[in-house]
């Protein structure tokens, strides 16, 4: 006979039992293996994932490719913990047991965008291509002309990104493979190929490898590596750069005593990292506190564990916690630190009135949040209406980008914002000088417009 599935029901006392079986021909029946659950699920996100693939049948194992082919008990990689996914990745998963029939193929689409924005703005896709837009004038649109653009356009030669990060006026990106790659200005060295030769177009950041997140200040870089250390170049006048030094710096170096690094944010001239056990560590301009009271590279923000992301303003910083709160310190001038006050701050604070938030950002004076229902809520200076309220007035404390919900990822640009939906599709808001809004306008918006592409 041909195969087909049964089920067999054993009644034992009051209680029935149910298992799923196979029959080929008259060979036994087989049991089935449970099929493979992805945790989080497919879909489009803004950051690297660790991916769980598990199985409800005891006993089983799991194996899965990467690559877009079906695993068997002898191909792909055997499952032994979670997967992380950094650039988009299509994950295939079957699970296994002995004397049992293997289960459905699992198969999932895991995508990886990104935006980053001063007064330009960069766009990762989710097809790994790099797009770009707005102010040209140091060739940080890589597209070989230093002439500024109002909509997107491709970089040339550009394939296989995960993620981007913008300066004042130079851009770089971490490509799937763990390399970064640099363009536009170079004034300071902070394209890390150890010249200050601007250049227009991409090219690889020299000795560096195995990188799992980037980011930019005004004019100096960080990367971070799969070991947990952290790497920097460009400015240092104010020890941005970690290294124990305020040398600038054209090549990547070391950040002293750091260890054990997942992410980074960075300001106009300071460095917020975040590490895996939850301490977040600070250095550099402290003018304002933004530094939020650590001493040295290695020393954690007095008081915080359980920090879940980092991001930084000009001169302010912030820290989402594993409980979906906020805290925010340093500069205050324009109601950024979201406190209902206008006085900075150089020890954290919570943000008022935020719960639930899911990822958060920030521009040069505004702040902004994504909470877990896809909804956006900003606050700050509004100057240029990059609080997207339908007005110019500032907000000391968190407002709701109105009629805008389904969003899974925010960006903040020099005094610009923008929002990655569920659908793909990408919107901003606020200044548009140069063209960094993306809509074929130099318009300002106070509310999102959908940048098209």
């Amino acid at each position: 006979m041909s195969r087909g599935r049964l089920v067999i029901v054993l009644l034992v006392g009051h209680f029935l039992f149910f298992a799923g079986c196979v029959a080929t021909g008259d060979a036994p029946v087989r049991p089935i293996v449970e099929d493979p659950v992805f945790d989080p699920a497919p879909g489009l996100a803004l950051t690297a994932r660790a991916i769980a693939i598990t199985t409800l049948t005891p006993g089983a194992s799991v194996r899965y490719t990467t690559d877009g082919s079906t695993p068997s008990p002898t191909d792909g990689t055997l499952y032994t913990g979670p997967v992380t996914v950094l650039a988009s990745t299509t994950l295939k998963a079957v699970a296994y047991r002995d004397g049992w029939a293997p289960s459905e193929v699992a198969a999932g689409d895991f995508g990886r965008v990104g935006i980053a924005s001063a007064d330009h703005t960069v766009a990762v896709r989710s097809d790994g291509t790099v797009w770009s837009w707005g102010h040209n004038y140091r060739g940080q649109l890589g597209d070989g002309t230093t002439g500024d653009r109002a909509a997107p356009a491709r970089v040339p030669g550009l394939a296989g990104f995960a993620a981007v990060a913008v300066g004042t006026d130079f851009t770089i990106a971490l490509r799937g493979d763990g390399t970064v790659w640099s363009w536009g200005g170079n004034a300071g060295g902070q394209l890390g190929d150890g010249t200050t030769e601007s250049r227009s177009v991409p090219a690889r950041v020299p000795g560096l490898s195995g990188v799992i997140a980037i980011a930019s200040g005004a004019a100096h870089a960080l990367a971070v590596k799969g070991d947990g250390t952290v790497w920097a170049w460009g400015r240092n006048l104010y020890g941005q750069l970690g290294d124990g030094t305020t040398t600038d710096s054209r090549s990547p170096v070391r950040a002293a005593g750091l260890t054990n690094a997942v992410a980074a944010a960075a300001g106009r001239s300071h460095t917020l990292v975040l590490r895996a056990d939850g301490t977040v560590c600070a250095f550099g301009n402290d003018a304002y506190g933004q530094l939020g009271g650590a001493t040295a590279p290695a020393a954690p923000v007095p008081g915080i564990s359980g920090a879940r992301a980092v991001a930084a303003g000009d001169m302010s910083s912030f820290i989402l916690m594993s409980d979906g709160t906020v805290r925010a310190f340093g500069e205050n001038t324009q109601g950024q630190l979201g406190d209902g006050t206008a006085e900075s701050r150089p020890k954290p604070g919570s943000v008022a009135g935020l719960d639930q938030v899911a990822s958060i950002a920030a521009g040069v004076f505004h702040s902004l949040a994504l909470k877990s229902d896809g909804t956006v809520r900003a606050w700050g200076g509004n100057g240029s209406g990059q609080l997207g309220t339908g007005t110019d007035a500032n907000r000391r404390t968190p407002v709701a980008v109105g009629g805008f919900g389904s969003v899974i990822g925010v960006g903040g640009g020099a005094f610009s914002s923008f929002a990655f939906k569920a659908d793909g599709t990408v919107w901003a808001w606020g200044d548009n000088s140069y063209g960094q809004l993306g809509d074929g306008t130099t318009t300002r918006r106070t509310t999102p417009v959908q940048i098209i592409w």
